[in-house]
């Protein structure tokens, strides 16, 4: 039997076990030159059998280390065994023996030895060598850092030589607005394809105009109806100078055609002002169109594109009762075309949209729907990466399966390693670590230094996180970036309202409330602001008059307001509401600060554990 007191794995080192090698930081395992990535608890689950390899654990025992308090680990133990299986290729040997045996009443046993790897050994030989001088500039480093004071959130400053670009809104007259839509959205995802550019998404442009982006590069255009057909004029611009002009015209009806033209169009003039600078060549246009460019997939029905489109920019507008419409829209573009991936997939998202996150529609009728039509989507088109984020969310916040949210999430990661996703953001918060969630809402915020759109996410994650300093100064940046956007002001208000400040955080509620009286989600907050400063009769009295009989107030937004107003039963009916309902706002209940009047009743506690998937009785 080996000497496991010479040596023990830890969860930084890469370790060797029958022919694999067992990175624990990446999550990988690889053998016979395949690698697999596996969820976290999966990993856990390993690192835990190797604790005491040759020997059995007991069931109980790992389901305390890896589960703890989790009521239904018993499933999801046995499930990650057999994920764990899978990715160390274990099948029984001639003998019938495993790697990870099964130990009938009592557990498992791993009934092989880690080793360290010779990588990992050189690394440690290094980083004993380097010791006492790492020690010493730690203490060095924390004594300033004390001395000066530290945020620990403060954005990175991180060089990124890309051409930043920014593809506007194509402007067009009201009948011309989906399609206009759908060349902006297809313009951006061209370019994201590629490492040359850092591209703003087009719901920044507004702010281009008006001054509040410094971009390199802004792609302009406007699209019309002439007597020819369709007409789509554009610009490359960069600081006020215009680089190209190009112009197309098609025949009524061939708005593939036009798509694609303007698709080339964006690939090559593009890089070829990435890749000149101020010495561009002038090089006429049928010159710059002989490269080949890679389009993004969609349909060879023009009267499905034109459904996809008309359903992509219902539902891109966000309201509640343009849902059902943009759904019919993308089922229309199914049935014209069984084949076309972003359609399942655009279907998937806004089921899931108009289901778990608005209420228009009955989650129990579409959270099935939703799950399928993202799957169909990845199988159609299998490096679809904005489907697999939105499958990992579907699993994570709708369905509560978290090792399939994870799988999905690891297949994401693998098509695009720096996809910014705030559905991974709300994984880890739920379930896993949320100290990797901070970094990763770090990782975004910095990535993205000109996007009102990642400065609310961001801002809005940490809140959900209990990270209210980093929130605060992302909130503040949003609000001076737009500050007639109610969705900063809000976002501004909520967090000043968590640390405290709260008369500013009053004054803006009062505003907010004045321009839409009628919005649930602003005057939930507001009771909430209100019942924080000790207004308790004002909370309440706004709490009876505004919500009570709101026939669309959410049951995650009565639960918190029924929390901070002192009725705490009706709090966790509205919360088994919003279970039942399968809400989406319950995703951040493991740590969102608004929840802490209920944590300390044990029925918090039941509710957790629903969402991160255990079978509560």
């Amino acid at each position: 039997m080996a000497n496991t007191q010479l040596w023990t794995v830890d969860k930084d080192t890469p370790f060797q076990l029958a022919g694999r090698h067992v990175d624990p930081a990446r999550r990988e395992i690889t053998y016979a030159g395949n690698t697999s990535v596996v969820e976290p608890r999966v990993m856990a689950l390993l690192m835990q059998l190797c604790e005491t390899p040759e020997k059995p654990v007991r069931r109980d025992a790992l389901m305390d280390a890896v589960w703890p308090g989790s009521p239904g680990a018993e499933s999801s133990l046995s499930n990650a065994v057999s994920l764990l299986r899978q990715a160390l290729h274990d099948q029984p040997s001639d003998a019938g023996e495993r790697l990870i045996k099964t130990v009938p009443k009592i557990g498992y046993c791993l009934t092989a030895a880690p080793a360290r790897s010779q990588v990992a050994q050189e690394a440690l030989q290094a980083r004993t060598r380097l010791g006492v001088i790492a020690l010493s500039a730690a203490l060095l480093a924390a004594s300033v850092l004390w001395l000066f004071g530290w945020d620990q959130h403060a954005p990175e400053e991180i060089a990124d030589n890309r051409l930043f670009v920014v593809v506007t809104s194509i402007e067009s007259e009201r009948s011309l607005r989906p399609l206009a839509h759908a060349l902006s959205r297809d313009a951006t995802t061209l370019l994201e394809r590629s490492n040359m550019y850092r591209v703003a998404d087009p719901s920044e442009a507004y702010r281009v105009s008006a001054g509040q982006l410094d971009a390199d590069l802004v792609i302009e255009a406007t699209l019309m109806e002439s007597e020819a057909g369709l007409q789509l004029s554009a610009t490359w611009s960069r600081k006020g100078s215009v680089d190209a002009v190009r112009d197309f015209d098609v025949a009524p009806g061939a708005v593939l055609t036009l798509r694609d033209q303007w698709l080339e169009a964006i690939a090559v003039e593009t890089a070829l002002i990435a890749g000149t600078g101020d010495d561009r060549a002038d090089t006429s246009p049928e010159d710059r169109t002989e490269t080949t460019v890679n389009l993004p997939p969609t349909t060879n029905n023009a009267d499905a594109f034109e459904a996809y489109s008309n359903g992509l920019y219902l539902a891109s507008q966000y309201r509640p009762e343009l849902m059902p419409e943009a759904i019919e829209n993308l089922e229309r573009a199914i049935q014209l075309d069984p084949e076309f991936a972003m359609a399942w997939a655009q279907l998937g998202r806004s089921l899931m949209q108009a289901g778990s996150h608005q209420g228009v529609l009955r989650p129990g009728a579409t959270r099935v729907r939703a799950r399928d039509a993202l799957i169909k989507a990845v199988s159609l088109q299998p490096d679809l990466a904005l489907a697999y984020e939105a499958l990992g969310d579907y699993y994570n916040c709708v369905a509560r399966e978290p090792l399939l949210a994870q799988r999905a999430f690891d297949q994401l990661f693998k098509i695009a390693p720096d996809f910014a996703s705030p559905a991974y953001t709300r994984l880890l918060l739920l379930h896993y670590d949320k100290n990797q969630a901070v970094a990763q809402i770090d990782k975004h915020s910095r990535r993205y230094p000109d996007s009102l759109t990642w400065r609310l996410i961001a801002a809005q994650h940490f809140l959900a996180a209990d990270e209210l300093a980093p929130a605060l100064r992302l909130a503040d940046d949003a609000l001076t970036m737009a500050p007639n956007f109610t969705e900063a002001k809000l976002t501004a208000a909520k967090i000043r309202s968590s640390i405290g400040e709260h008369d500013d955080a009053i004054a803006m509620l009062d505003t907010l409330s004045a321009e839409a009286p009628a919005a649930t989600r602003i005057a939930a907050h507001h009771v909430i602001a209100l019942a924080r400063a000790g207004r308790q009769q004002e909370a309440i009295a706004l709490r009876d008059t505004t919500l009570d009989n709101a026939s669309d107030a959410k049951a995650t937004h009565l639960a918190m307001v029924y929390a901070w107003t002192g009725a705490t039963d009706q709090a966790f009916i509205a919360l088994d509401t919003a279970l039942e309902e399968r809400e989406f706002g319950l995703c951040y209940v493991a740590t969102e600060p608004i929840y802490a009047p209920l944590r300390d009743d044990p029925r918090f506690e039941r509710i957790v554990q629903v969402m991160r998937g255990a079978a509560v009785n």
